[in-house]
């Protein structure tokens, strides 16, 4: 029992940051808003309608990140800003894309960021991406945030596990240090019990774990390799 109690811990610090994406999922919301609402997909400021992000995802290019994100709808949607953080907490603007306009069809957007400058940069190897969604009048909502790991990364750094929300598969992005080598990846429901197993004799920088016959609901994943192991929490979606 001493061995789950890391990942407990884990998920009582995890569940005040997503309980409101998880309650926007069993109420049939959008999975990717930290704000959600009991009768609509949307995020509602002030009366105004900003737009069902159905997903958010980011792709690892060389010294770049391919960012893709897809609307089912929009309504008095402004614009959209690309934010980037090296910490987790101070962010700045990437880019600005403007909407497509009012629409109740589905929108897809593309963007590229190129992560070189940060090779020598702080931050453990590590970048952060979230989406800011501005209606007209100003108000705003937030997708959830995506960690990066970019190439200049050290081998020390632990794995990173994209999208989150996830639907059907998670990414698992892994460091130099623990390719071509035996990895284990293990997924923990909220109560701590094992409920999906993975392994790999020689794994290479992007694995993927299927996780689509789980649940919606709060998971951790863990990677191991030799005496290291790091856990990333995350949400499983409809």
């Amino acid at each position: 029992m001493q061995q789950l109690y890391p990942i407990r811990k884990a998920f009582s610090l995890f569940r005040y940051n997503v309980s409101k994406i998880l309650m926007g999922l069993l109420l049939g919301g959008s999975p990717c808003f930290s704000q959600t609402t009991a009768n609509s997909d949307a995020v509602k400021t002030n009366g105004v309608n900003l737009p069902n992000l159905i997903s958010f995802t980011a792709q690892p290019v060389d010294q770049k990140v391919v960012f893709n994100w897809t609307t089912s709808y929009e309504e008095n949607l402004s614009h959209f800003t690309l934010e980037r953080s090296t910490d987790g907490k101070s962010y700045d603007d990437r880019t600005i894309v403007f909407s497509d306009g009012n629409t109740d069809t589905r929108r897809q957007y593309v963007f590229t960021d190129n992560i070189g400058d940060l090779e020598n940069g702080s931050g453990g190897g590590q970048v952060y991406y979230r989406l800011k969604l501005v209606g007209l009048d100003g108000q705003a909502g937030y997708s959830q945030t995506l960690v990066i790991q970019y190439k200049g990364a050290n081998s020390g750094s632990g794995p990173i596990a994209y999208p989150n929300p996830a639907v059907s598969e998670l990414n698992v992005l892994l460091p130099e240090g623990w390719q071509n080598r035996p990895v284990s990846y293990n997924v923990y429901n909220s109560g701590g019990r094992l409920v999906l197993q993975k392994s790999g004799n020689t794994s290479g920088q992007h694995e993927t774990v299927n996780i689509s016959a789980l649940r919606i609901g709060i998971y951790l994943l863990r990677v191991a390799t030799g005496g290291q192991a790091i856990t990333q929490s995350f949400v499983k979606a409809n």
